[in-house]
């Protein structure tokens, strides 16, 4: 019984979520309208002073922004419970406080969304504080993935920032 219970016991951690990444960063937002949300990075700048650059900045609810520590090629997944029909991600490029918060903190200069699916597509944002929106093959997910490529530097913060990302639930219902 005991072995029985050992086995279950990794069987269920293994399964618990098999596309969150090893080291990643999460912030929870439970009780949205169609689906509760989980922004996830695999790393974090550290705080300076009062400032923080975790997950949390990710939904656009303040003027805060998530930043990556100097860590190559990092990334932000977006988790969906239940999963949700979308098609479009929105994302704000930067540090997108001011225009001179914005020039000193690194941005995203090519990525690829990648999803649950399968489904991957390259983008090249614009380096701009205006919320992008980038259509994705309409489809069920569980969770949506912004992987950065390249990035330009930011003077004197050459981490790269985001300041928004987010999937339009309303446009399609979500379910």
């Amino acid at each position: 019984m005991r072995n029985f219970v050992l086995v279950f016991s990794f069987a269920a951690a293994s399964l618990v979520s098999p596309f969150v990444l090893a080291q990643e960063i999460c912030h929870d937002r439970p009780g949205g309208q169609f689906a509760d949300m989980r922004h996830c990075v695999t790393s974090v700048r550290a705080p300076q002073g009062a400032t923080s650059f975790g997950p949390e900045h990710l939904a656009a609810t303040g003027d805060g922004a998530w930043c990556a520590s100097a860590e190559r090629n990092p990334s932000v997944t977006l988790h969906l419970k239940p999963a949700s029909l979308l098609r479009t991600v929105t994302f704000t490029n930067g540090y997108a406080k001011s225009s001179e918060t914005f020039r000193q903190n690194g941005r995203v200069k090519s990525a690829v969304i990648e999803t649950n699916t399968g489904y991957q597509g390259y983008i090249d944002p614009k380096d701009t504080t205006a919320a992008q929106q980038f259509i994705i093959a309409k489809g069920q997910y569980v969770w949506v993935r912004l992987k950065i490529l390249q990035s330009t530097r930011g003077n004197p913060n050459p981490n790269v920032c985001l300041s928004e990302f987010l999937v339009n639930l309303e446009e399609l219902g979500a379910r």
